[in-house]
């Protein structure tokens, strides 16, 4: 063994150890390592009890380096400089292949990228079926990298189970993990403990589809109080976001009742204009109850937006449509959205611009081009710093989660964040939008067309 990886092995750092087992590899072989040594070393936690399992918080032991859903790694510095201070050094190297974006009009968001896994397929196919697939693949570092990320999620699972069995948890519970998620669900409840299990694995970002996916599981169960137990798990978590509708069913009620005065999961409910007047109900009860659930969706709209942006994308593939994180567009379990890679302040640009253009515009006309032009170049530099963190992550910040759980990357034999996703876009938020139009309006009123103040005293007193 190198003397990196034994390092990390020596501080109980499983993740950054596995990241250096393989100096000569890939990063996908590498990331993907580092992702088996995490969940061979990790321990099953926190059983509540109930009919779930995992339950309440990600896993806590005590790793200064550990997988994440947006940025494949994370490091808790302070942690890691206790323990050496030369491991410390080796891990920021690393991750410093990958260049920030460093505009100060970044907002909401950073080369972050929430995603949501194909819950649905797992719950269907099961895991057996994806190392199935990837064994099919061409040798080589992807589908090895794979191969080990499996490895990890089954001694995980396997542990998972005798911790559940030593401390005589649920029999039901035992027996719906001892199928999922690696063997097919066999019905409804198998497939809530495959979906949670799943959204665990992939470090608890958005559930997805609930009542869609889980519906061709639905024998007439009434799971409310089930859903509510999952929900607990996406709110401990501060978890993200679920989309329902806009085919209704009984589990869309269910989920309507079980959300009730949560904070987490951000519910959407896709409306259609023939939405039944009981989920019309149950949301508004939902509403009612102070947890800002169910968020109302004009069904109609999104996919007419939808299919105006992407015309090459299929109506079915559309229908998938869940905002992810805040309200990130996606398409669940199918595309690799980066949300948000970057924001564009209106209102920092439009304040450099009254100081750079007003005093020297001779009317408004001329100032809003100056303005304009200023957003252009701002937006035109932040595109630029986006592109090349994309281009940057599909060498050195692969995700091999994420190109297991999600569609098309096995099919490809292509990582998440190298084109491996079905659908790839990314949002860039946009903040002050509202703010500057009331300014733009305040400056035409006030400068030029009444003339209360000269350009120069509005600079130098209004804005003071």
């Amino acid at each position: 063994m190198n003397e990196k990886a034994a390092l990390y092995y020596h501080l109980n750092e499983p993740y950054a150890a596995g990241l250096f087992e393989q100096p000569d590899k890939s990063a996908f072989a590498r990331y993907s390592r580092a992702a088996r040594r995490y969940w061979e070393h990790c321990s099953p936690h926190g059983y509540d009890g109930g009919r779930l399992y995992p339950t309440g918080g990600k896993f806590n032991d005590p790793y200064a380096v550990l997988p994440d859903y947006s940025y494949t790694v994370s490091v808790k510095r302070e942690l890691l400089a206790q323990k050496e201070t030369q491991a410390l050094a080796w891990i920021t190297e690393e991750i410093g292949r990958l260049p920030g974006i460093g505009s100060p009009h970044t907002v909401g968001g950073e080369g972050y990228t929430h995603s949501i896994p194909n819950y649905g397929r797992v719950a269907r196919e099961g895991l057996d079926s994806y190392e199935k697939r990837t064994r099919a693949l061409p040798p080589g570092d992807f589908r090895d990298g794979l191969l080990d990320v499996l490895a990890g999620i089954r001694d995980f699972h396997r542990r998972s189970l005798l911790f559940l069995k030593q401390r005589g948890a649920d029999k039901a519970l035992v027996a719906a993990l001892e199928k999922v998620p690696f063997q097919p669900a066999r019905d409804l409840y198998e497939a809530v403990v495959c979906w949670n299990f799943i959204y665990y694995i992939d470090l608890c970002d958005n559930p997805g589809l609930l009542d869609a996916d889980l519906m061709p599981f639905h024998s007439g169960e009434d799971i409310t109080e089930l859903l509510r137990a999952f929900f607990n798990n996406v709110d401990v978590n501060s978890g993200w976001s679920c989309a329902l509708g806009p085919e209704y069913s009984p589990l869309t009620m269910q989920c309507l009742r079980a959300v009730k005065g949560l904070r987490r999961p951000s519910m959407e409910l896709r409306v259609t204009g023939d939405m039944p007047g009981e989920v019309w109900s149950a949301a508004i009860d939902a509403i009612k109850t102070g947890g800002g659930q169910p968020a109302l969706y004009n069904e109609a709209l999104y996919q007419q937006a939808l299919g105006e942006r992407f015309p090459h994308i299929p109506k079915e593939d559309l229908l998938r449509f869940n905002g992810g994180g805040c309200t990130e567009t996606m398409l669940a379990g199918i595309s690799n959205v980066g949300s948000l890679d970057a924001g564009i302040n209106l209102a920092l640009i439009f304040h450099q611009s009254l100081y750079d253009h007003l005093a020297r515009s001779k009317g408004f006309e001329a100032f809003y081009l100056a303005f304009l032009g200023d957003a252009r170049r701002t937006i035109a530099d932040t595109l630029d710093q986006v592109n090349r963190n994309q281009q940057a992550r599909a060498e050195y910040r692969p995700q091999p989660m994420r190109s297991l759980l999600i569609d098309d990357c096995i099919d490809r034999g292509l990582d998440f964040n190298a084109g491996g996703a079905r659908y790839t876009w990314s949002v860039i938020n946009v903040a002050g939008l509202i703010n500057v139009i009331d300014s733009l309006l305040a400056v035409r009123e006030l400068v030029y067309r009444n003339a209360e103040f000269t350009p120069e005293i509005f600079l130098g007193e209004c804005l003071q």
